[in-house]
């Protein structure tokens, strides 16, 4: 029997893996937890010369905003569904 669930929410299109990620934990009366990546831009300043850094901040931004609306799916799916939850995100660099 399942007691714990860790789930990737992945931010492009994350309601098909909330859904199924939800639905299991609502079979095993099992507490979910959401997790998110957000991922830090790639700066590949040789080949592109020098980035703005109101750039740099905005990737960071977009990332966590991306973030942010996958765990608003991802709560009101768990709070619909009556399990327990929660949810973290993770600052990462793609590689």
């Amino acid at each position: 029997m399942l007691k714990d669930i860790a789930a990737y929410i992945p931010l492009g299109n994350p309601k098909p893996v909330i859904d199924y990620a939800v639905s299991i934990a609502e079979t095993f009366n099992a507490h979910i937890e959401g997790m998110a990546f957000v991922y830090q831009p790639i700066i590949t300043s040789m080949a592109y010369g020098a980035i703005p850094a109101d750039v740099v901040a905005w990737q960071r931004q977009e990332g966590e905003r991306q973030a942010g609306a996958a765990f608003e799916t991802f709560t009101q799916a768990a709070k619909n569904a009556g399990v327990s939850f929660g949810t973290q995100s993770f600052q990462a660099v793609p590689g």
